[in-house]
């Protein structure tokens, strides 16, 4: 072969390498770029979601009988998961009634939560740090 057409082909070869190795960079930053990208919506969602539990009067009030009956050294939440006990009349029925539905709503919401985890719709540190918080 002569010299000539060993030179073209070397150029040809080299060009081909050039442009896959810039269709490789490419590829790395598309991909990259759509990592960042679902990272940050990830964590805008989890923001989200926790704003939704602070702003959702229902919720934020749940969340306020949850701290009582923690705080109660005589309560627990645990007897919530029990039917009524029958010797509840009045106040104390409605109370305990109120109580029960509080827990419900908040153990539903945050089932809700950890399914969004599970399926890495949420970020699961943003939510553990927004939870301790409230």
């Amino acid at each position: 072969m002569s010299d000539t057409i060993i030179a073209v082909l070397a150029a040809a070869a080299l060009q081909i390498a050039a442009v896959a190795f810039a269709a490789g960079l490419a590829y790395w930053g598309v991909v990259c770029q759509m990592n960042g990208r679902r990272k940050l919506e990830k964590q805008t969602n989890s923001i989200n979601v926790m704003l939704m539990l602070c702003s959702d009067r229902d919720l934020y009030d749940a969340s306020r009988v949850v701290s009582e009956i923690e705080d109660d050294p005589d309560d627990s939440s645990e007897k919530y998961a029990h039917p009524l006990p029958g010797n509840l009349e009045g106040e104390k029925k409605e109370g305990w009634l109120k109580k029960r539905s509080a827990l419900r709503a908040l153990v539903n919401f945050f089932e809700t939560v950890s399914v969004g985890v599970f399926q890495d719709i949420y970020d699961e540190e943003i939510i553990r740090g927004c939870a301790r918080t409230m």
